[in-house]
């Protein structure tokens, strides 16, 4: 786990390799930000070896499971929009499983399970679903919505038997893991032998990544790791993976969904006020506010390895 950096200091996946300052941090406060925040964040490096970019965090571990632990789900606006957008991004990523294994019969353990929209459509297609999910709220969603057997608490935590699952899925969760590395290892101990492993995340190499550099909105604190294909790679055979290969996929958002974003993380500025009054402007027009932005560019990535048999 890498808790304080410095330059110079070991890169956890290729070892010899060293780090080197790639962005200042910009957190100010000595409180724990909130973890949906975007553009705050601590000092950010990358090897100059192999390329993996890592985040100091600047609080403690227990202090960050806390944090997940205590996240509200479901209660604002935002949160209940958040949850539209989910249900809408879970069929490509199901179609990229089902061109590994079928999903059907397959005891599959989803991680980071969230309020349950995935696992719920995993059962609907026919898998054996139980999940894992850190925020209490999220969890008890999960269970009283889609009646989901979710268990709270991280993946140190997991209270289920090595070589159970069919099926492990990370869906936006290995940039928020806190010992990546460590957490996949643990993660290789429950899936069966040839069982498979599918884990999508941000390619911090992407084009967009490189021109927006310290602006990128996906840098911010929740965000401790960022990786590529060839990152990720490197941790999942670290961890005792074989890595089958990837598939990149294209998120899409309501235009709804991405004004509110500008009230949730800029209230009170310009662009702020601009996007509330359109906002009002198009909703009444149901199909016009409904209309989905799809993003044009390779940045989002599944990563598709296996427990060797």
């Amino acid at each position: 786990m890498i808790l304080n950096l410095t330059a110079g200091a070991n890169c956890q996946l290729c070892r010899d390799g060293h780090l080197s300052l790639l962005f200042q941090g910009n957190i100010e406060s000595t409180e724990l930000v909130r973890f949906s925040q975007y553009a705050v964040y601590g000092d950010i490096y990358r090897c100059n070896v192999c390329g993996f970019v890592v985040e100091e965090k600047s609080h403690e571990t227990d202090a960050i499971i806390e944090s997940l632990t205590s996240e509200n789900y479901g209660g604002d606006k935002i949160d209940q929009l958040s949850l539209e957008e989910k249900s809408k991004a879970y069929a490509p990523l199901a179609r990229i499983i089902e061109c590994h294994r079928a999903i059907s019969g397959a005891q599959l353990l989803d991680v980071g399970a969230n309020t349950g929209i995935f696992l719920n459509l995993a059962r609907t297609l026919g898998a054996i679903p139980f999940g894992l999910e850190p925020s209490l709220d999220a969890t008890k969603v999960a269970r009283s919505q889609f009646d989901l057997e979710i268990q709270n608490g991280v993946i140190a935590e997991i209270d289920q038997p090595d070589a159970a699952f069919d099926i492990v899925t990370l869906w936006d969760v290995v940039e928020h893991l806190y010992d990546p590395v460590g957490d996949l290892t643990a993660l290789r101990s429950k899936l069966k032998p040839g069982g498979h492993i599918f884990i999508s995340t941000h390619d911090i190499e992407n084009v967009f990544c490189r021109i927006l550099g310290k602006r990128n909105p996906l840098l911010m604190y929740a965000h401790f790791y960022h990786f590529s294909p060839h990152t990720l790679s490197r941790a999942l055979e670290i961890a005792g993976f074989e890595t089958v290969g990837f598939s990149y996929f294209h998120k899409s958002w309501s235009i709804r969904y991405l004004l509110a974003l500008f009230d949730e993380f800029w209230p009170g500025s310009c662009v702020a006020r601009c996007a509330r009054g359109l906002t009002i402007t198009i909703s009444p027009v149901e199909p016009l506010s409904k209309l989905r932005i799809r993003f044009p560019l390779n940045l989002f990535f599944v990563a598709i390895a296996r427990r060797p048999a």
